[in-house]
């Protein structure tokens, strides 16, 4: 016998015989190969012209795309549970009939719960002879199955003949909704409106900076009730940019106190990289990154620099280096609580590489890897304690969509892999990543010109996987291994439940839980071999269940479906759980 596995999407469902049971002996074995990406969907397919965008989002039972579509210069959402698996149909969230046009950029989105927070930059109001931006909201609180009309947000300054929006960001925390904009006045100017009922009534903007010295970039989060803004400005010396740093604590009503300024060259020394600063928050715990080159110690090459704040920007650690001795650029963070994980590309090697630092300790200690060979750039880097993932442009034309993983909180990574498995011939860019911390998987957004023009693809993985071993015929001897659990997830047991098809199985525990697989009378058996002969303990992200028999009346060319289960005890408290893998009995 063989086994014959791959992932799929629908099954038809099966009967398990109740005789199955353990055996002694395993016979024919094969496994699967590890981080076995899923399978890439065109989400634009119909598309004639390019799409743009796109950004991408992911939380509990919920994921999003959103992206813009170059014929008729509409912006649309498509949305996925938790897995990321199956999508929607794409619905427009705009009413601009006018074909006016609009930006769409990876910080365009923002999910929570149920909840999708969308804006973008929009010149459907603009009077004057180049198109003049405003910043556009619009807000589904079911999963996207119905949206808010579209609105027009307040920039400090009127719509239409001026005042063009560079840059809109979205930050949400609890339903309470802040949108950054950087607006030109003649130098650019950040301003912040903010929502204490998602999205729909805001405040009045309010203006970060108490200079009038040119802005060229920030970035925002929300923590707590409070909006955290980061810019940089050339007020202390023309052309050198020197980084601030602002915090409100009422929901963007006022400000809480004045700027202060982050980098710590001081006054008039270095210039900070605009388009590269990174604010993140998580409770109290604030974290900061930026790019800073015309320094002493590097006067022409970009440095990556650090800080770190227990509480919300009150007092700081001190500006570490994270990198210098090359120029580094397109710096990204992500930002869990436990552990602060940050990819960057930088040219010490001769040509650009993707590089990933970790620390456990807010800042104090680094375990830095490289992860590219070949070239790489744009790194968007997502996830959570052990699992972080970090995807990225290939550095050779046409480039592949390209990921690697840790499992251990940066201790050491999987080999980079194509997240198309090589299936795709065209030029991917803009790649975007995020990370379903229930589900423990990484879903992938990007642009390729397979086509001819760019559509927008999707993909990911689970990095934890189960791998059928034995002899899948009938009567013949199986187990099921696992491979690729997190570290953290040592000594834990693990469960293989197995069913005909796949489905929407909420799991009968705290979290409810889709293990994605259906409920059929296959799944109802096996559940009861658990505990049991499909079961097992995980060493060093790995384990194996006992061995048990295929039935002997099952028919040739039935389909299993098999995930793994992670769990501690007492509870059980789930923690991780597989993609589902088929298995064909031959």
């Amino acid at each position: 016998g063989a086994v014959e596995t791959e992932e799929r999407a629908v099954f038809d469902p099966t009967d398990l015989p109740a005789q199955a049971s353990p055996a002694a002996t395993l016979c024919a074995a094969a496994t699967l190969p590890a981080q076995q990406a899923r399978p890439v969907q065109d989400l634009s397919p119909g598309a004639l012209t390019a799409v743009y965008g796109p950004a991408v989002a992911s939380d509990m039972d919920l994921s999003a795309v959103m992206y813009k579509d170059g014929a008729d210069g509409g912006v649309y959402v498509r949305v996925s549970d938790g897995h990321g698996l199956a999508w929607s149909p794409a619905v427009r969230i705009d009413s601009d009939g006018s074909g006016a046009n609009k930006f769409v950029h990876s910080s365009s989105m923002a999910v929570e719960g149920d909840s999708i927070y969308c804006s973008w930059r929009d010149a459907r109001l603009s009077t004057g002879a180049t198109p003049q931006y405003d910043t556009w909201f619009a807000a589904s609180h079911d999963r996207g199955a119905t949206w808010s009309a579209d609105q027009v947000l307040d920039k400090g300054h009127p719509h239409g003949p001026a005042n063009t929006v560079y840059q809109a960001r979205v930050a949400v925390d609890g339903g309470r909704v802040h949108v950054g904009q950087l607006v030109d006045n003649g130098g650019e100017e950040v301003w912040v409106v903010s929502s204490a009922d998602s999205g729909a009534t805001w405040t009045p903007a309010l203006n970060a900076s108490s200079s009038s010295a040119d802005l060229d970039f920030f970035n925002l989060d929300a923590s707590g009730g409070g909006v955290f803004i980061a810019w940089c400005d050339d007020r202390t010396a023309a052309g050198l940019d020197e980084l601030w740093f602002r915090a409100s604590l009422d929901g963007g009503l006022s400000w809480s106190g004045p700027e202060q300024q982050m980098d710590g060259s001081g006054a008039g020394v270095g210039d900070v990289e605009g388009a590269e600063i990174l604010l993140l928050l998580n409770g109290n715990q604030t974290c900061l990154v930026w790019m800073e080159d015309e320094l002493p110690s590097s006067p022409l090459q970009a440095e990556l620099h650090f800080r770190f704040s227990p509480d919300r920007g009150a007092t700081w650690g001190p500006d570490t280096v994270l990198m210098t001795g090359g120029d580094a650029d397109n710096p990204s963070m992500s930002f869990c609580g436990c552990n602060v994980s940050i990819a960057w590309e930088d040219d010490r090697s001769g040509a650009d590489e993707i590089y990933a630092a970790v620390s456990v300790d807010q800042g104090a200690n680094w375990s830095e890897n490289r992860l590219s060979s070949g070239g790489g750039a744009y790194p968007r880097i997502r996830g959570r304690a052990d699992f972080q993932g970090v995807a990225w442009s290939s550095g050779a034309f046409p480039d592949a969509a390209t990921m690697a993983v840790t499992r251990d909180e940066g201790q050491s990574w999987l080999p980079a892999f194509d997240l198309a498995g090589g299936a795709m011939s065209g030029d991917a860019d803009f790649v975007e990543l995020a990370f379903n911390e229930k589900y423990k998987n990484f879903v992938a957004a990007w642009l390729s010109d397979d086509s001819g023009v760019n559509h927008l693809y999707a993909g990911g993985l689970r990095t934890h996987a189960v791998v059928p071993q034995g002899n899948f015929t009938p009567g013949g001897t199986v187990s099921f291994a696992v491979e690729h659990f997190a570290i953290d997830e040592e000594g834990f047991a693990f469960a293989v439940p197995v069913a005909g098809g796949t489905g929407h199985y909420l799991l009968p525990f705290p979290g409810a839980y889709d293990i994605g697989l259906a409920n059929d009378s296959f799944l109802q058996a096996t559940l009861g071999m658990i505990p049991g002969p499909l079961t097992g303990v995980q060493s060093g992200g790995a384990g194996s269940t006992a061995n048990v028999v295929i039935p002997p009346t099952l028919p040739v060319g039935t389909v299993l479906y098999a995930v793994a289960v992670s769990f501690s005890l007492p509870g059980p408290v789930i923690k991780s759980i597989s993609d589902a893998v088929a298995v064909t009995v031959l």
